[in-house]
């Protein structure tokens, strides 16, 4: 384990289904004798030396401490996991904020705060361990005092230098059809009239959805010109839906266009769902927000391909793969979520762009229904999505020491039990997954790695 520190803990860990802390209302005041921004290079903690003031806490849900290398957080891979149960004593006269947030780790601030910045802590020990001289940090809202107390500090404030710094991107787009560089009014009027004609359409009992879908998208790149697609996934792609069964489909479109017209098409498209499910007798699912789910950018759309989420922080020998209970108890402000394997996902997890490249690289990988005016487009997703489901397959296997093993049980579950939404997301009981991963992974042509390396070469 990383930093050689013993992780034994002097307590018996609970089992997920016994696992429950009662959250209450009440807050510990902290008033540090100074906050310092690790964003600053030329700061540094030991320029100041006040007398420690030492509080034991524990740890109420699966995080990590961070070592903070040179003077920052945000570029440190040095971590070491932390989880219930786990006691620190941490050192409140000293408080850093920086812009690294939760799961900074897997990937760049999914709270989508817009003005992030977070409360660090030095810890003094872990469980029994002496770790005052390893400069490890706790981020806020992760422990309680014994007296079950959220700890917080009103004083803290940005630094004049605080700045936010982005993490660097690769960029992808779909290749070039010819986009509008400004709105075109009378191009959205169109598309909401198409929406209307639909809607007074009589469709039958059972409408042809994938038709219906299919001609509103080509309505879209025929009057807002660009690459549009549109996946349908889920029950209809397969045909196995039942009444009442809710219609799962994305559109995605070439940057250009969806810096354009983005926030006029989100509400644009939720009509046009709701009219299709109310042709359907269903209900529209909104438990994702409709802006993280309906229409999704090429670059996001090609992130999700490459299987991004799984390689972090540029590492690219060994997936790190968490299940969705990993996000339970460490994603969600602190007062918004009972601590409890039960507890629900706040809304800021459900929007964040960590869930929707999971679940897009989740859809790219089973059966579904992907058209588009730009068929050129839809073959580039399909083999970067291909080639990295095989290196995804490879590496678990490879970590599991089953490289010989035929099939594809290695993705959907893992070691632990973990399977469906808490693993990877696959659904053994779904009509043709099990297939069609086995399709995608078996049928290797020896010149698919070159194919995808001329494909980045032409994306990036």
């Amino acid at each position: 384990m990383p930093l050689g520190i013993n992780r034994q803990a002097s307590f018996s860990p609970l089992l997920p289904q016994q696992t429950e802390i009662q959250i209450t209302n009440k807050t510990k005041q902290i008033h540090p004798q100074r906050q310092i921004s690790t964003e600053n290079i030329n700061q540094s903690v030991q320029e100041y030396n006040p007398a420690v003031k030492q509080l034991g806490v524990v740890v109420t849900g699966l995080s990590h401490l961070v070592e903070k290398q040179g003077n920052s957080l945000m570029g440190s891979t040095k971590e070491v996991e932390i989880q219930q149960g786990d006691e620190l004593t941490i050192d409140t006269a000293v408080a850093l904020h920086s812009k690294r947030g939760p799961n900074h780790e897997l990937y760049d601030q999914v709270d989508k705060k817009s003005q992030p910045d977070y409360l660090w802590f030095k810890v003094l020990k872990l469980n029994s361990d002496e770790v005052a001289s390893k400069e490890l940090f706790v981020r806020e809202h992760t422990f309680l005092t014994h007296d079950q107390e959220i700890v917080d500090s009103p004083s803290v404030k940005k630094s004049d230098d605080y700045r936010l710094r982005g993490t660097k991107q690769e960029t992808y787009d779909y290749p070039c059809t010819l986009a509008h560089v400004k709105q075109a009014p009378e191009a959205l009027q169109t598309i909401k009239n198409t929406i209307a004609e639909i809607k007074a359409r009589d469709t039958g009992e059972t409408p042809d959805v994938k038709g219906l879908i299919q001609e509103f998208r080509e309505a879209l790149s025929t009057h807002l010109g660009g690459t549009f697609i549109s996946c349908l996934y889920g029950s209809y792609a397969t045909g196995s839906q039942k009444k009442g069964s809710d219609i799962d489909v994305m559109f995605s479109c070439d940057n250009q266009t969806y810096k354009v017209y983005r926030n006029e098409l989100v509400p644009i498209l939720t009509d046009f769902l709701k009219v299709l499910h109310d042709k359907v007798g269903a209900r529209v699912d909104d438990e994702v927000p409709p802006e993280s789910k309906h229409l999704i950018s090429a670059q996001e759309l090609m992130e999700a391909a490459s299987g991004r989420i799984y390689y972090p922080q540029g590492e690219t020998q060994q997936p790190k793969i968490h299940t969705l209970s990993y996000f339970l108890d460490k994603d969600v402000a602190l007062g918004e979520m009972k601590k409890s394997e039960s507890g629900r996902f706040g809304k800021d997890f459900l929007a964040s762009k960590y869930l929707r490249l999971r679940l897009i690289f989740n859809i790219l990988t089973t059966p579904n229904d992907i058209s588009s005016n730009n068929t050129e487009a839809v073959a580039h997703i399909q083999q970067v999505m291909r080639a990295n489901l095989i290196k995804l397959s490879d590496d678990l296997q490879t970590m599991n020491n089953t490289s010989n093993h035929q099939g594809v049980d290695h993705l959907l579950h893992d070691s632990q039990g973990n399977a469906g939404e808490m693993f990877l997301g696959y659904k053994a009981d779904r009509k043709g997954v099990i297939e069609h991963l086995q399709r995608l992974i078996q049928q290797t042509e020896s010149t698919d790695l070159l194919k995808i390396d001329q494909l980045y070469d032409k994306l990036v």
